[in-house]
């Protein structure tokens, strides 16, 4: 048996539909392989613990790996130039960048440090855009899920630094370039979001919704129909969970894009 930690993160009134649906994702992941899983409960952050046993449990867990990604614990397990999946944790507290939990708690919590300047390379064409401008233009918001690249440890002092991953940065790209306005929703399970889609009759206002994490999805809009129009709808129906609009006009006025 071994006793693993995914990069997913279970929290708040929909914690428990969060296992629950993340229980059946595990059933098919596994298929035929000679393995079991256990959730175990969450780590002081809200990181799913597991355990996985069975002959395929080497198999299933690198699938974990693959799928999710696994908690370092420890600074020592990180290397320069690796990828790994976090989340933003007490976004706009500083103005010097946004820190990114990726599951690091050995000897003790330590986050990774989006510093302003890569912020500012990597999202604004290195214009000079403040932090919470920039938080504000991407909705870059408490457990928003980031692929992120190692570019700098001290294990002397326990500081990491990160820039965002180039399949990250492609996804904004793809995200500016299509036109459409999304919904970032944080704080619910696919399930009660297509709910409170289908109970305020914006089905055909949306037009697909993209899986994030267990509980943070992008509600993709059709062409015309705008954010805010659409979260003011969705907001009294999703009262426990937050709502963020990120608009491709918008970012694109700020970099100038035609």
């Amino acid at each position: 048996m071994v006793m693993v930690i995914i990069l997913e993160k279970a929290y708040g009134s929909y914690e428990k539909a969060a296992i629950y649906s993340l229980q059946h994702v595990l059933t098919y992941m596994r298929g035929n392989l000679n393995a079991k899983f256990k959730v175990m409960g969450l780590t002081e952050r809200h990181w799913i613990q597991l355990d996985v046993s069975g002959e395929d449990k080497d198999v299933f867990t690198q699938l974990l790996d693959r799928e999710f990604g696994l908690a370092p614990i420890s600074i020592t397990n990180i290397s320069l130039a690796s990828t790994l999946r976090g989340k933003i944790i007490v976004s706009g507290k500083v103005g010097y960048g946004l820190y990114i939990d990726i599951g690091i708690s050995e000897p003790s919590f330590f986050d990774a440090l989006f510093p302003l300047y890569k912020m500012r390379s990597q999202l604004v064409h290195g214009q000079t855009l403040s932090n919470r401008q920039i938080i504000n233009l991407y909705s870059l918001y408490d457990y928003l899920p980031l692929t992120v690249r190692i570019v700098g440890i001290n294990s002397i002092t326990n500081k990491i630094e990160v820039e965002l991953s180039t399949r990250q940065v492609d996804t904004f790209k793809t995200w500016i370039s299509s036109k459409l306005d999304r919904v970032i929703v944080v704080g619910v399970t696919k399930r009660y979001l297509k709910n409170a889609i289908t109970q305020t009759n914006h089905q055909r206002d949306v037009v697909q919704i993209e899986n994030l994490g267990l509980l943070e999805h992008a509600i993709v809009c059709k062409l015309g129909t705008e954010a805010p129009g659409l979260i003011s709808e969705l907001g009294p129906k999703l009262s426990e969970a937050r709502l963020y609009a990120f608009r491709p006009e918008k970012v694109s006025h700020f970099l100038q894009i035609d």
